[in-house]
């Protein structure tokens, strides 16, 4: 057992009965008991809801049968780094203590990248929550109305500055932009180790490894990078990033062969692949209690290079696991697809005529939490977007058919039907009889 009494260690708990309970609290170790594998420790942490109790837990994440254990108490470093480690392989004790340290202060610096081994650790960099009040916070934990319902009861203002900022030195508060073209230059070609933690980095070395061996990959192979995380995380956001920047690498390629996009006037191959991100996104994402633009499905991109010349010369993009139940069942504080919101919003008086089309609270796949605020107020945004599904249709076939087989589709899918239960019989009325 390697805690003994007086160290510094973190109590974790995951699933307790009290939720407030739940998360990694400093302590320090005041018994161990070798024969039940246990330690009992005195939490010392000023933010935590169990400030001054005492503790028991399992001495470690796992027993020595292997079970993975509920809550342990584990060694705390008591010389970590001010500013954390870029690699989180390289933190003395790995824990979910030490794990969460070093992200919690990071993130309060704004170095929203950090890497754990091949991973990149990806802190969202537009939202820092801890800069809204505890009672916002809680609101916003329960549901979206009573988010609403205290911002509007909220009298101080909220600092809504949501960019990464440097601190200290020359440039200290100076808003930060960490895609930007400076950004990429500095990561174009070069080694990972010689750039602070960035995607952009991992997108560059999966790139010359599929050409070159290098000590992590001994001979040139195909690379996959993978975008994970929970909803609101920025997996979207990120894809794009990855394939913004593969744009980039490509245009690079094309200028070292003399042959670069821009002379011959034409669109590249991730460009286009980016331009139909919003007809795949209507169709596949929905609003969410915390994310306004949740994706349902997942996306395979494939991009295809030329091993001499090392540009782009393909690509494909495949969705799979689509959230299909979603059409017509929605949970508390959800809604469904978007498309079937762009198509009323944008729908003008010759297309409601010829399709039958009412306004979006007459259909009950679609009326639900249609007054919540912070999702109307993005009317205007979804009627843009809507707008600007045609010229998407454009990579695929005929926009005309394919726009109104389009249109067709959702309406018949969101056409209003009821039954009545009449001397024991069920009816099958349709207010909408138009197809």
């Amino acid at each position: 057992m390697e805690l003994s009494v007086g160290d510094n260690a973190w109590f974790v708990q995951t699933g307790g009965k009290n939720p407030e309970e739940d998360g990694c609290h400093a302590c320090t170790v005041t018994v161990v008991n070798e024969a039940k594998f246990e330690a009992t420790a005195e939490i010392s942490d000023p933010d935590s809801v169990l400030d001054g109790k005492s503790m028991t837990a399992a001495a470690g994440k796992k027993s020595p049968s292997g079970e993975q254990n509920g809550s342990y108490i584990a060694l705390r470093d008591e010389d970590f780094k001010a500013q954390g480690y870029d690699d989180m392989v390289n933190l003395r004790f790995l824990n979910d203590g030490a794990l969460n340290q070093n992200l919690q202060l990071r993130f309060g610096q704004d170095l929203s990248y950090c890497y754990c081994g091949n991973t990149c650790v990806a802190i969202n960099l537009f939202y820092r929550w801890s800069k809204y009040p505890k009672v916002l916070k809680e609101a916003l934990h329960q549901s979206r109305h009573e988010w609403a319902k205290a911002l509007a009861a909220y009298n101080a203002p909220v600092d809504d500055d949501n960019c990464p900022k440097v601190w200290g030195g020359d440039d200290d508060g100076k808003v930060v932009d960490c895609f930007a073209a400076d950004v990429k230059a500095e990561y174009l070609g070069a080694v990972r180790a010689d750039n602070p933690p960035h995607v952009y980095a991992l997108v560059t070395e999966a790139y010359l490894q599929l050409f070159e061996k290098t000590t992590e990959c001994p001979r040139p192979m195909q690379q996959a990078v993978i975008i994970t995380g929970e909803s609101g995380a920025g997996k979207t956001y990120t894809t794009g990033k990855v394939l913004d920047f593969v744009d980039t690498i490509n245009t690079f390629a094309c200028e070292m062969a003399g042959d670069a996009p821009s002379a011959s006037g034409s669109e590249s191959l991730t460009s286009k692949i980016m331009q139909t991100m919003p007809i795949m996104d209507a169709f596949g994402n929905a609003c969410m209690p915390r994310n306004d633009d949740s994706s349902r499905f997942g996306k395979l991109y494939q991009i295809y290079f030329d091993k001499r010349s090392r540009k782009v010369t393909g690509a494909s993009v495949q969705p799979y696991l689509l959230e299909k139940n979603r059409v017509c069942a929605q949970a508390s504080w959800e809604r469904n697809f978007h498309v079937f919101y762009y198509l009323l919003r944008a729908a003008d008086d010759g297309m409601k005529q010829r399709y039958k089309l009412r306004d979006m609270r007459q259909y009950h796949y679609l009326n639900r939490f249609l007054d919540n605020p912070n999702i109307m107020a993005e009317s205007d945004r979804v009627f843009e977007e809507s707008q600007g599904l045609g010229p998407c249709l454009l990579y695929t076939s005929d926009a005309a058919d394919e726009e109104d087989s389009v249109d067709l589709g959702g309406r018949r899918i969101i056409k209003k039907k009821k039954k009545k239960r009449y001397k024991g019989e069920i009816v099958d009325e349709t207010e909408d009889r138009g197809r």
